[in-house]
């Protein structure tokens, strides 16, 4: 596994804060999903037009991110991008993050996550990088 401290950056959706609809991200169109179940879905239609090689990150998120909508960014935010993978607070006050993707894809993604809303509660980001496992079809908060 390769560790990385300081994942990539992204420049976010335009305009300010994070919106549920639709945004243009390094010139793919991601579309909003809705919520079936209390389950977020990946959208049937969804595709991608660029294949690139999947990845999966394992990322342990330290500072104040529990108690601040973190994980619920986390999901809606993985939800635009068409990240599969689940996200949870820890006991020691950590939150802990799987994702699958696109490389690319990924490293935009948690970009967006270290520099969006949640970028002042982030103090540190461990990321673990390893082999896409392909065994989520969808992105949840688990408890």
């Amino acid at each position: 596994m390769k560790r990385d401290e300081n994942p990539g950056t992204v420049s976010g959706p335009r305009g300010r804060g994070f919106s549920a609809q639709s945004f243009e991200c390094a010139g793919r169109i991601r579309p909003s999903v809705k919520r079936r179940g209390g389950k977020s879905q990946r959208p049937d239609h969804y595709t991608d037009g660029h294949r690139g090689m999947r990845k999966t990150a394992h990322v342990f998120y330290s500072g104040d991110v529990q108690g601040v909508g973190f994980r619920l960014t986390a999901e809606e935010t993985a939800i635009q991008f068409g990240i599969v993978g689940w996200v949870k607070n820890l006991r020691d006050g950590r939150v802990e993050l799987v994702a699958e993707g696109e490389e690319e894809v990924l490293k935009e993604f948690l970009g967006f996550i270290r520099t969006g809303p949640m970028r002042n509660f982030i103090r540190k980001a461990e990321v673990l990088w390893d082999a896409s496992t392909n065994q989520f079809e969808d992105f949840e908060i688990r408890y």
